[in-house]
């Protein structure tokens, strides 16, 4: 009877054990599929679809899962074995390693770490030769990502108070004592240019450099900086479709000529590298941003369309400022400063005649004159000072001009359009006057009228400015400006090539009303005292 009942409990004590054991392989089992579900998903999210990376990462994925349930079915087997030994524990891990110890200790760890938490995820190859006597009292959260070869020679007695936070700035040759003095603030020496969104760096074939995570535009500039071959980056940016792989902070580095594979979430950039000037700029000037007119407006699809940039070409707004400025005709432009995919950046310039049209994305502005770059004449002007100063001067000069110009006004709201009907144009932010404008067409022998900006706001950069037109009549609608034909009784004459050898001593007393068509080539020799009365109609002829 003893006999019997000993059996019986053998046997519902290895039913039990057999329970446990099924358990513990099935959750080891599972273990192995959570990973290898995870190391799918770093595959798919780092590498693009059908490239040799991914299926190589994949690789190795299946068949680290394999391996993973070949050493949970080896642990179930040393399980098995123990309970028929009677030395099973009653309560097994619940995250068995992936594989038996190859050489295992002769006796357990005296005080093993009871926390699992604090464990760490990569051992190290082998045990540390000559721990310290006793555990750090208040350990790193996580490893030094690249600790040091050896321990420092003389560390100092206390941690520096505020140490650089960011590996990416510090030295490769430390100083042998700090500086004195140093710097309040760095300054930030990149500038990375933007030059297209939702565009990458092709694959490892096509250039492709390196591949890093957790980077900012400014570490990634520095990294491809560092790369002598590297001309471009692409930097992942902040998503908000959730169907959408998060590349957010992956940073990819490329060589020229700027790539243009398609793919969401990415921006594309060149390398800024940064190269200091010999003194820093005393005090730079600020240059504010041309005056906006109105959000989500071009200019119109019609003729008063000037010019337009190419998608995929992005322009800041002192940029398309520029491009504005330079055209004579351009008083307007608008930008897709917030338009998306290949319209972001497209630059539009106008006259303004016409008015503009909605267009989502779209800022509309006035161009503004103040900042933008002058084109520097070829070479310095040269100064012929005269070989003497003047022997009689004028006593006085005249208060006032004694002539006033009275050019005839046409119409209102009317210029002359460009092209063959256009003489001049004045710069904007240059206001001239009336006399000044007349002036200038006076000056030109094409202008014939001018129409001149009085009808504005003194802030409008169109204001004053001056058309010179070779016709009469006016041909084109402008809001603001007023059309005159000519005053020439005011004009200034263009100064002679060179002075007058002998001057008379004083003017004409009754000049004549216009120079003589066709004067002698010198004066009469001997002239009659006075004229002849009534001369006749032609030369009589004796032989």
């Amino acid at each position: 009877m003893k006999l019997l009942l000993s059996l019986l409990a053998v046997f519902l004590s290895l039913s039990s054990t057999s329970v446990v054991r099924a358990q513990t392989l099935a959750m080891c089992r599972d273990n192995c599929d959570d990973a290898w579900t995870s190391a799918r998903k770093f595959c798919r999210d780092r590498y693009a679809v059908g490239s040799n990376n991914r299926k190589e990462c994949n690789d190795a994925a299946n068949q680290a899962r394999a391996s993973c349930k070949r050493g949970c079915n080896q642990s179930n087997m040393m399980m098995m074995m123990m309970m028929m030994q009677g030395t099973a524990t009653s309560n097994p891990t619940s995250r068995p390693t992936y594989r038996p110890t190859a050489s295992p200790t002769a006796s357990p760890t005296a005080n093993p770490t009871m926390d699992a938490g604090t464990s760490t995820s990569t051992p190290t190859a082998s045990p540390t030769g000559s721990p310290t006597a006793s555990p750090t009292a208040s350990p790193t959260a996580s490893p030094t990502a690249s600790p040091t070869a050896s321990p420092t020679a003389s560390p100092t007695a206390s941690p520096t108070a505020n140490p650089t936070m960011d590996a990416g700035t510090s030295t490769g040759t430390p100083t042998a004592s700090p500086t004195t003095n140093p710097t309040g603030a760095p300054t930030l020496c990149f500038d990375p240019k933007l030059v297209a969104s939702n565009t990458k760096c092709e694959d490892a074939n096509d250039g492709l450099l390196f591949s890093e995570e957790d980077q900012t535009v400014e570490s990634c500039n520095e990294l491809c900086h560092q790369n002598s071959a590297c001309e471009f980056f692409s930097l992942g940016k902040v998503t908000a479709d959730l169907d959408q792989i998060n590349f957010f902070g992956v940073c990819i580095g490329c060589e020229g000529p700027q790539p243009s594979a398609v793919e969401s979430g990415f921006n594309l950039y060149s390398v800024d590298d940064c190269v200091p000037t010999a003194a820093p700029t005393a005090s730079p000037t600020t240059c504010p941003n041309p005056p906006k007119i109105a959000d989500d407006q071009k200019c119109s699809t019609s003729n008063d369309r000037l010019f337009r940039t190419a998608n995929n070409d992005p322009k800041t707004v002192l940029e398309c400022n520029q491009l504005c400025y330079n055209d004579p005709d351009c008083s307007f432009f608008s930008l897709g400063e917030d338009a998306t995919g290949d319209l972001q950046g497209v630059c539009i310039g106008c006259q303004g005649g016409t008015g503009s049209q909605d267009q989502d994305g779209f800022n509309l502005y006035a161009v503004d004159g103040d900042c933008i770059t002058r084109t520097p004449s070829a070479s310095p002007t040269t100064a012929f000072p005269t070989t003497s100063p003047t022997t009689n001067p004028t006593a006085s000069p005249t208060d006032s001009p004694v002539c006033s110009v009275s050019p005839g006004f046409v119409a209102s709201n009317q210029k002359c359009s460009s092209g063959a009907e256009r003489a001049f144009r004045s710069q904007n932010g240059d206001p001239m006057s009336l006399e000044e404008c007349n002036a200038m067409c006076v000056a030109d022998s094409a202008c014939v009228a001018f129409s001149l900006g009085e009808n504005l706001d003194p802030s409008n950069t169109l204001y004053g400015v001056c058309i010179g037109c070779t016709m009469a009549t006016p041909d084109s609608g402008q809001t603001g400006f007023n059309f005159y034909t000519v005053d020439e009784t005011c004009g200034t004459e263009p100064p002679t090539a060179s002075p007058t050898t002998s001057p008379t001593s004083g003017p004409s007393a009754s000049p004549t009303s216009s120079p003589t068509a066709s004067p002698t080539a010198s004066p009469t020799a001997h002239p009659t005292a006075s004229p002849t009365a009534s001369p006749t109609d032609s030369p009589v002829c004796s032989v």
